[in-house]
């Protein structure tokens, strides 16, 4: 009897843990009622981008501070979401990371430079330099990857997480993104899945 018991809770315990999520208590391909039945933070607005893209704000408090949370959908599928810390410093985010860290593992990727205000100026002067799309879009990432004075990414089997702060604007954002989705083409992830 007892043992039955303990491999029962056991199996509880286990079920509790996959029933979690992929973000918060949401999983990939939820659709937008179901996300807002789910969610329990303060709902602050919902914006509908067009016929395709929709994305749904709240506001919670996260490690005792202020956080938004966006939860963004594809043709009303959970797709992404992500927290967004304002007037943070540096010591809080690398706590968040490692707090990622010790739930995924370390990062698949990650890098912490450090940039000053000229580094910042030259990658923008070089940004302005470009005349052609492909060009920007290059030196875009390139200025994204050191302008980002922590970037860290992790992957599961069904997300990818990545954290990254931003110095001038005090701010850490932690994304989630169902990898199918990313793997995907725009839209047609939807009607490959389904």
């Amino acid at each position: 009897m007892r043992k039955t018991i303990l491999f029962t809770i056991i199996l509880l315990l286990v079920s509790v843990d996959i029933l979690r999520g992929d973000f918060r208590d949401t999983i990939w391909k939820m659709t937008k009622d179901e996300v807002i039945r789910i969610e329990n933070a303060k709902f602050i607005k919902e914006e509908d981008g067009n016929d395709i893209f929709y994305y749904l704000y709240y506001v919670t408090e996260v490690l005792g501070k202020r956080c938004e949370i966006l939860y963004f959908f594809d043709n009303n599928l959970l797709a992404e979401a992500k927290y967004e810390f304002k007037n943070v410093d540096k010591e809080f985010a690398k706590r968040c990371v490692s707090m990622i860290s010790k739930k995924y593992g370390e990062p698949t990727d990650s890098h912490y430079p450090d940039l000053n205000s000229k580094d910042y100026e030259a990658i923008l002067s070089e940004v302005n330099r470009q005349d052609t799309n492909e060009n920007r879009k290059s030196v875009a990432l390139k200025m994204l990857k050191k302008y980002d004075s922590i970037y860290a990414e992790w992957e599961t089997a069904p997300t990818i997480i990545s954290a990254h702060t931003f110095e001038e604007y005090n701010s850490l954002i932690i994304e989630y993104a169902s990898s199918e989705y990313l793997a995907g083409d725009e839209y047609g992830w939807i009607d490959n899945n389904f």
